[in-house]
């Protein structure tokens, strides 16, 4: 016959392993994209109902069946939805055995893992299951400075190249890239307090560094293909409220003294027999001396307003190794890392994002 014929797919149906259960009352099926695969998840319609909010109002109906409801199948209602099975899978097995941690701290997969779960979480509004989704997400994207801190440490004991190498080992780069994946995800179910972190990182992600060419990591670090016309605007914003934040603080320095004590002499030890002033700052010279050489380096290093809370990070070390007094030592120190602090707690302003989500801990997250 000239004339084509359709043959018609069987799709092979999968009683999902774990998702089964003798006395569920409900089967959610799950179709593949090319149609080729069904698969069922026997659960209960308490348990749905009572951890989301959209099942609950489904199973409210009365003669829920006609809603979104195809065949039965060994006479159990079966509820057709339109997600992707491995999405489905993980959400239930979370909702079923909140024990089981799928993820991990600081690894490529997690962010990958986690994508699926959490946009469905929030689409049937199971608030419970969102919130620890979210949770595990704060957990690698912090909003506390000092988190943030032990997180590069815990990465640092890796090293950055190893942390790209296992990128490459699972196969995730084209499909998973922090900061940009995180980026997506967060705006796509309103997680806002990761958002000014994941654009930080995006920025400190510029500069490619001597990483392999031949694997393009660069590129898809950056995630160029994922990111708008907005995430690029506010990516831009931001860097330029840091730039400009970074060099006033750094002209600021210069022209900034210690505090005076109570009989008007600043609160300097160095002992000077050389005829100044009872008022002058004793350490003022060494001191100044060493911030004008150091900011001029500063102002024209790109990687100082590419990621300033390094480089403000590194000072106070420096700081130590000067022939200051104790008294101008500490303030100094202290000056920078409070500047740090204040450039931490305005990432939010310098990109435009109000924060909503309460800071999680590692425990809460991953009780």
């Amino acid at each position: 016959m000239d004339q084509d014929l359709e043959v018609e797919v069987i799709p092979n149906v999968i009683k999902d392993s774990d998702i089964w259960f003798p006395d569920g009352n409900i089967i959610l099926q799950t179709t593949s994209q090319c149609g080729d695969e069904i698969h069922l998840f026997r659960c209960h319609k308490s348990v749905l109902s009572k951890h989301s909010a959209v099942f609950a109002e489904i199973f409210e109906v009365e003669n829920f069946v006609c809603v979104g409801r195809s065949e039965e199948y060994e006479g159990i209602p079966v509820i057709t939805i339109p997600d992707a099975s491995a999405d489905v899978d993980a959400l239930l097995n979370m909702l079923y055995d909140p024990l089981k941690l799928p993820y991990k701290k600081h690894h490529p997969e997690t962010i990958h893992a986690i994508q699926g779960p959490l946009k469905l979480a929030t689409k049937y509004k199971m608030n419970l299951l969102r919130r620890r989704f979210i949770n595990m997400l704060q957990v690698d994207w912090p909003s506390e400075l000092s988190k943030y801190d032990q997180r590069r440490a815990d990465m640092n004991k890796s090293s950055w190249h190893q942390y790209v190498s296992l990128l490459v080992a699972h196969r995730l780069l084209s499909e998973h890239s922090p900061p940009a994946r995180v980026i997506c995800l967060a705006k796509d179910c309103d997680v806002k307090s990761v958002l000014p972190l994941a654009y930080y990182e995006l920025g400190t992600a510029y500069n490619p560094i001597d990483l392999d060419p031949e694997y393009g990591v660069f590129d898809r670090l950056i995630a160029k293909d994922v990111l708008t016309a907005e995430d690029w605007a506010v990516l831009l914003r931001g860097r330029d409220f840091i730039q400009h934040r970074l060099s006033k603080f750094i002209k600021g320095v210069l022209s900034a003294q210690p505090p005076l004590r109570s009989d008007g002499r600043f609160n300097c030890r160095r002992i000077f027999n050389r005829g100044e002033d009872i008022e002058a700052w004793g350490c003022g010279q060494i001191a100044r001396d060493w911030w004008f050489d150091h900011s001029y380096e500063a102002l024209i290093d790109v990687s100082t307003f590419r990621d300033p809370l390094a480089f403000l990070k590194s000072l106070p070390e420096q700081i130590a190794r000067l022939e200051l007094c104790p008294s101008c030592k500490a303030w100094m120190q202290n000056l920078m890392l409070l500047e740090r602090q204040n450039v931490w707690n305005s990432l939010g302003e310098f990109y435009g994002i109000g924060c909503d989500e309460e800071p999680t801990s590692f425990v809460t997250a991953y009780a």
